[in-house]
């Protein structure tokens, strides 16, 4: 017989995992780089955001296109209201240095999404 085949966003994937670990943070590669507020200038990189922040950027349309799903997933996922789950997402770019550089210091390269 033939197994059937899943298409699972990686992104939801990791989030779950990470969710149901209760992980302090949780890191999404993505080849912007960052939640941008002028997509697709890497100057309008947005550092933080709170959960309430990033809905309200989603609603005012700076936040658009593929970077929505991202945030959404990840805003599902965050620790609030007495409720499990991660203690901050970031959104960061694929180069092993913007990794690394954010780990230290959250919001310097990247975005970090934070309850």
């Amino acid at each position: 017989g033939t197994s059937p085949v899943y298409n699972i966003n990686a992104d939801t994937v990791a989030a779950a995992l990470a969710s149901a670990l209760e992980a302090d943070h949780l890191f999404l590669m993505t080849g912007v780089g960052a939640v941008l507020s002028a997509f697709p200038d890497p100057a309008s990189r947005i550092a933080r955001l709170s959960a309430a922040e990033a809905r309200e950027a989603i609603a005012q349309g700076v936040i658009s296109g593929g970077m929505i799903p991202k945030v959404e997933e990840a805003l599902e996922r965050l620790r609030g209201e007495g409720r499990p789950g991660i203690g901050a997402v970031h959104i960061v770019g694929s180069h092993a240095d913007s990794l690394v550089e954010e780990a230290r210091e959250p919001g310097s390269r990247g975005t970090v999404l934070v309850p």
